[in-house]
């Protein structure tokens, strides 16, 4: 008789295949759900925040047409008037409405300067924070100056002032991303050359890419052993000399006085 070997069942493999398939296109599925469900949510509640924003807004523009319309023109003048009392209300209610008016602008104005000057205060502390990290940044790369005039030039020819405006508000981080970008100008390019929210979205990844601290590299060496450490063996010490803790442990010693080796 002649021997016969079995071969595997090629259906039992095929199977065996189509059931991970199958299963593969099950979790697929519930995958997308998933992702399907976080962004159905996430529009839904920028939905209702920009819809409460254009409720607030409505509610503003009808309370500033309400004031609009019930507003006194102009001072009122009593030759308009056939009834004094009404007159005199009309009178009391313009005075008051001219004082609120010159108190809403009064305030306005005090706003708008105390943020002038927070801008201004702001703006000398990253200039400052600035140049005391540039100094340091001139004496590691003599080149560092020419950056700061490549990035110049390109900010200018893509009208990209963000740039600029990020790489100051980043104070003594501003010369380390000034060095990156000139050693890499295909990058300074594709942020200049993006919209302006995107190139606030790509330098803000640049700067957590150059904050980001590299990962500890792991040893996977075995531990070294105690001549490796700087542990050397001491040299014997003659068995008749007396005991030098310099030379030899006590109990070196003691094996020394006792005969033991």
């Amino acid at each position: 008789m002649q021997d016969e070997t079995q071969q595997p069942e090629p259906e039992v493999e095929e199977s065996a295949q189509v059931e991970v398939v199958e299963v593969e296109k099950e979790q697929e599925p519930e995958k997308e759900k998933a992702k399907r469900r976080l962004s159905d949510r996430l529009r839904e509640q920028t939905y209702h925040r920009r819809q409460a924003e254009r409720e607030r807004e409505e509610l503003r523009q009808e309370n500033a047409a309400l004031k609009a319309r019930t507003a006194i023109k102009a001072e009122p003048d009593p030759d308009d008037y056939a009834d004094r009392d009404k007159y005199a209300e009309d009178k009391e209610a313009w005075r008051k409405q001219e004082r609120e008016k010159i108190r809403a602008e009064e305030a306005e104005n005090i706003r708008r300067e105390s943020a002038q000057r927070a801008r201004q205060t702001e703006a000398e502390k990253q200039k400052e924070a600035y140049l005391s990290g540039r100094q340091d940044a001139i004496k590691e790369d003599p080149k560092f100056h020419e950056y700061e005039v490549e990035i110049d030039k390109v900010v200018d020819a893509f009208d990209a002032p963000e740039i600029q405006d990020l790489i100051l508000a980043a104070k003594k981080q501003g010369p380390k991303i000034v060095r990156y970008l000139g050693t890499n100008p295909d990058e300074l390019e594709e942020i200049a050359s993006a919209s302006p929210r995107e190139r606030a979205f790509l330098m803000g990844k640049l700067v957590a890419k150059l904050d980001a601290k590299p990962a500890k590299t792991i040893s996977t060496a075995p531990d070294p052993i105690r001549s490796e450490r700087g542990s050397a063996q001491r040299p014997a010490v003659p068995s008749g000399l007396a005991f030098d803790r310099t030379k030899e442990t006590f109990a070196q010693y003691s094996a020394r006085k006792n005969g033991f080796r």
